[in-house]
């Protein structure tokens, strides 16, 4: 609200009311309006490094299921294991949290899940494969001293017997 002054005529006294009322035009007044920005500061030092976040480790140095609560592997191989880190157990396919940080003789580690589901049923038997079976096929062996032709004649001659087969194709 605008400060509005008080016209004195002569006679008027002087109240507490029209007191107060000049001091807050006063006070009012003594704020005046918003200047321009000044000039940015330099820039300050940077800050020290954080704490990294929480970090996954995989192996089978934690193990032994639901059962585990605030437990020291020694033999994990985490040397500098947080709070909230995980470690997956490869083999089992549990997960367990760092509880406690610090090193593998004194981080912490507590069964958290497992992200493996129960055993599937047996599937069922798949078709026979295909192999080198069949009759045998007589071929001669090279004796060194072939020329190309009868080289690629002896080997296209094996591709032959391979692609009657099913073993592969031939292009």
């Amino acid at each position: 609200m605008a400060y509005e002054p008080t016209v004195w005529k002569t006679g008027d006294l002087i109240s507490a009311e029209k007191l107060n009322k000049m001091e807050m035009g006063i006070q009012n007044e003594q704020v005046g309006p918003q200047g321009e920005p000044g000039t940015p500061g330099t820039p300050g030092e940077a800050g020290e490094d954080g704490i990294r976040g929480s970090k996954w480790f995989s192996g089978t140095g934690i193990s032994g299921g639901s059962g585990i609560e605030e437990q020291v592997f020694a033999s994990s191989g985490v040397t500098d294991a947080l709070t909230n880190d995980r470690y997956l157990n490869t083999d089992e396919g549990n997960v367990y949290i760092c509880v406690q940080a610090g090193d593998a003789d004194t981080a912490t580690w507590s069964y958290e899940l497992s992200i493996m589901g129960p055993k599937g049923d047996t599937g069922a038997a798949g078709a026979d494969g295909v192999g080198l079976t069949g009759e045998a096929q007589t071929m001669e062996k090279l004796a060194g001293s072939e020329e190309a032709a009868e080289i690629a004649t002896k080997v296209n001659a094996i591709i032959d017997v391979l692609v009657a087969r099913g073993i592969c194709t031939s292009s």
